[in-house]
């Protein structure tokens, strides 16, 4: 009964019945989709890729393209997500308005929402975390804790294992707060400022190391 869908691929689309303005593309695209209410209603989603938002259940408006980009997990719905890239956000399983571009990038995060991650391997080990900017090619990769409100920006910054402690960091350069696991409240700006502190808070240092 839905109208004005696009399904190309085997199974791509393969459970839906009812949706509206749906585009899966790639073997197994947004393979286990189903409507969240009444038939006709419009889940707004664009799906690219082999097995790409494979098991989305009810989530709606996402736009994810790349190898099993969002692949998820069984019986988990997230939505309005944007992601581009191989294996992006690759275990996503409640996240919501996150928008991850890059290689491998934030492929271990399952919950949060409100994170901009952009890089090759950037945000890779963290499983929840919410309003993070991290921009850089693994750019606060080791980070393994639920990780809130940092501005990470600079290939390599921030890739120490980060703590829920470390929330509110601003690490801005290339290696930038390389080394900092705890402590709220850093500001580190420039190539290498910071890189040997692994612990403190409210500290700020600027300029070259």
């Amino acid at each position: 009964t839905g109208s004005y869908n696009i399904a190309i691929g085997d199974s791509a689309l393969g459970a839906e019945t009812d949706t509206d303005a749906t585009i899966a593309i790639g073997y197994q695209a947004a393979l286990l989709q189903v409507s969240a209410g009444s038939a006709g209603d419009d889940t707004g989603s664009t799906v690219v890729g082999h097995q790409s938002m494979r098991f989305n259940e009810t989530g709606v408006s996402n736009t994810y393209m790349g190898y099993k980009t969002a692949y998820g997990a069984s019986g988990q719905n997230h939505s309005r997500n944007v992601g581009i890239g191989y294996n992006a956000h690759l275990s996503v399983t409640t996240g919501t308005e996150n928008v991850v571009v890059g290689h491998a990038v934030a492929d271990a995060l399952q919950g949060g929402g409100g994170n901009i991650i952009i890089g090759s391997g950037a945000f890779g080990a963290s499983q929840v975390g919410d309003a993070n900017v991290i921009i850089g090619a693994d750019a606060c990769d080791d980070s393994n804790d639920t990780l809130s409100s940092c501005v990470i920006i600079g290939s390599g910054s921030g890739s120490a294992a980060m703590a829920e402690e470390a929330n509110g960091s601003v690490f801005i350069g290339r290696s930038a707060g390389g080394a900092v696991t705890s402590g709220d409240g850093n500001v580190a700006i420039g190539y290498q400022a910071l890189d040997a502190l692994p612990t403190g808070s409210k500290n700020t240092a600027v300029g070259h190391q």
